[in-house]
């Protein structure tokens, strides 16, 4: 299990809000079965911690959306970006004990969908 804390950042240096989405458009692939990618997002400055075992996941509540990587078309919810704040993105990663790691990089790409309108992207 890995956990990679503010990977990136999403700003808003604007004076209105926007309303974000954040859609895989292509997947990660070649992860062993039962393998997990998730995305996180908070708040800047959230607090982060992990329960559970022997699989440590971050703590329901305390961030505002996840997304699974590993699926095609899987979308966030709305999450609203206030004027001059920001959100942080991490990373979950799980790979079982005793399974091959993937010979070749994973990678997946997502999509930034931002509106100044509560409308729902396509």
């Amino acid at each position: 299990m890995a956990y990679y804390k503010n990977i990136a950042k999403i700003v808003n240096n604007d004076q209105q809000t926007y309303y974000v989405y954040l859609k895989v458009e292509n997947p990660a692939t070649g992860l062993p079965q039962g393998s997990k990618l998730i995305l996180y997002i908070y708040n800047a400055n959230a607090g982060r911690s992990l329960s559970g075992w022997p699989q440590p996941t971050p703590t329901s509540g305390s961030y505002m959306a996840s997304l699974d990587l590993t699926t095609s078309g899987s979308t966030t919810s709305k999450i609203t970006l206030s004027s001059q704040s920001s959100l942080e993105l991490d990373v979950y990663v799980y790979i079982p004990e005793g399974t091959t790691l993937p010979s070749s990089p994973v990678t997946a790409q997502l999509l930034l969908v931002y509106t100044p309108s509560t409308e729902t992207p396509p």
